[in-house]
């Protein structure tokens, strides 16, 4: 089985170089700063070796024992629990160190030993040199995760077929599986919702050329848009294919879209005997409304260029009767 991280993306630490700097010149004990007390001082470079690098063991030991403080500079991604420094000795001195990850998963990612001169150079003194040392451990804790999540991916199916989709999707951790339900869905809702926008266009334009008006739909500016609402079938209320054109003068006129049902059902399935589907020809974009909210009228409204007089008379209409406005449901509308 192989083991991932829980989230395979972001960074494994980051650390703000300034908040650092800050936190290092704050007074501690006895008024020391942060820097002097774990032996950061004015000659602290990464050419005095060992020192170099207990200093740096220091620093660490400080976060360890302010974490709320070391939060305000060193933030962890999600993932990671921790990024340590190890020092190498020979005899009393250290001569390097290693940088250990260790990840919420129990695994712990190891560096290869580090000089004290990759660290920092041999130029940068004091603060700047602890702040260069530690914007480098930061790098490679971060390369050796990217390295590791490289390793541990799922490898990628040469064929794609449900046997190897299932197995692929099955490495994945569940969060991530979860996204990309989440992404599938949103996708599949998307390419529906473009099919159902084109067929109501598609249908829009035989209905204007059958009026003899054009078939230019985007040039209309009378038009505020066409409304769908459900019909009541054995197994609850579904959108159909039977719309209504509203124009801004108040008229309407009964649209037929094609297929427009199944595309519905694919896209919402069954709805509430109160919900409405409607799109703008003139921004393109669709809305679910809502008769128990009175979510329609104003929805009409905010498509025309003006108040139309016949719309802001009907403006308290009650709910029945809005839905006859939109779809003719009474005789003789």
């Amino acid at each position: 089985m192989t083991t991932t991280i829980s989230a395979p993306t972001g960074q494994a630490v980051t650390v703000n170089a300034a908040a650092l700097r800050e936190w290092l010149s704050e007074p501690t004990f006895g008024g020391q700063s942060h820097a002097v007390w774990v032996g950061v001082g004015s000659a602290y470079t990464s050419a005095i070796g060992a020192d170099f690098i207990e200093g740096l063991t220091g620093i660490f030991d400080e976060m360890a024992n302010n974490p709320d403080a070391a939060a305000r500079f060193w933030t962890y991604g999600e993932g990671v629990k921790a990024v340590t420094l190890f020092a190498q000795c020979e005899g009393d001195a250290a001569v390097g160190a290693l940088i250990h990850v260790d990840l919420t998963n129990g695994l712990r990612l190891s560096s290869l030993p580090q000089e004290p001169a990759q660290f920092a150079d041999t130029d940068d003194v004091g603060i700047i040199a602890a702040v260069y040392a530690l914007a480098h451990i930061a790098a490679e804790a971060n390369r050796l995760v990217s390295l590791y999540r490289e390793a541990t991916a799922p490898a990628w199916p040469q064929e794609w077929t449900p046997t190897t989709a299932a197995a692929y999707v099955g490495q994945l951790p569940s969060d991530v599986r979860e996204l990309l339900a989440e992404a599938i869905r949103d996708h599949a809702d998307a390419a529906h919702e473009t099919q159902v926008i084109a067929a109501i266009r598609e249908a829009l334009t035989r209905h204007l050329v059958e009026r003899g008006d054009g078939a230019d739909i985007d040039a209309r500016t009378d038009i505020l848009g066409v409304v769908f609402l459900p019909d009541w079938f054995d197994n609850g209320y579904f959108f159909t294919q039977r719309g209504r054109v509203i124009y801004a003068d108040g008229s309407h006129a009964d649209l037929e879209v094609e297929e427009a049902d199944e595309m519905f059902t694919e896209l919402f399935g069954c709805v509430g005997e109160r919900a409405g589907f409607a799109y703008s020809t003139r921004t393109g974009e669709t809305e679910q409304v809502d008769f128990a909210e009175g979510e329609l009228l104003p929805w009409l409204k905010g498509q025309a260029e003006c108040e139309s007089a016949v719309i802001e008379v009907k403006e308290n209409v009650s709910d029945d009767e809005i839905k006859s406005i939109a779809m003719g449901f009474d005789a003789g509308v």
